[in-house]
């Protein structure tokens, strides 16, 4: 298994030096698909977590992970999504081996019935908290405003144009 782990780095590795990863990531983009959107950073990754495992899949995809709540987005839909199928993360094939010496065999179809609803319910689950902690954020900042705009309404000059300043104030927040 170690072996197969430390492989599945080398291929990662050779995907992207050959440009091979830069050629899939233009043509997803081709395709509609904009990985800059939390939402479809969040499919994508839970499909390419069954293609190529959970980890390696996140490392193919950091490149990508720009928007804020991207680390969250890669972590969620990659763990949650290798509980699909039995390749969808090492973990899973250390169990079906460990299971195997035990005298214990687990089938693709066996793993796939836990495995398939487990895993989509964890999945609607983790787009759900995401989606609320998105919306908490934008919440929180348009509730600051009014705070924000009685806050320069006060340090303000007579006569100041303070629905401009405190609009500016605000503004400002979006660089980081």
């Amino acid at each position: 298994l170690l072996v197969l782990f430390i492989g599945l780095f080398v291929v990662n590795d050779a995907f992207a030096a050959c440009g091979a990863l830069d050629n899939s990531f233009a043509w997803i983009h081709d395709s509609g698909v904009d990985l800059q959107q939390p939402a479809w950073l969040f499919v994508v990754t839970a499909v390419l977590s069954n293609l190529v495992s959970n980890v390696p899949a996140t490392m193919l995809l950091l490149p990508t992970a720009t928007h804020p709540l991207a680390g969250p987005i890669l972590a969620l839909s990659s763990t949650f999504a290798g509980n699909l199928i039995i390749v969808g993360s090492i973990a899973n094939i250390i169990v079906v081996e460990q299971a195997r010496s035990l005298g214990i065999r687990i089938s693709w179809a066996e793993h796939a019935r836990a495995g398939v609803p487990i895993t989509l319910l964890s999945l609607v689950i983790a787009a759900a908290e995401l989606l609320t902690t998105g919306a908490l954020v934008t919440l929180a900042t348009f509730s600051i405003e009014p705070i924000v705009t009685v806050y320069i309404a006060r340090l303000a000059a007579p006569g100041a144009h303070v629905t401009l300043l405190a609009g500016l104030a605000m503004s400002a927040t979006a660089f980081g």
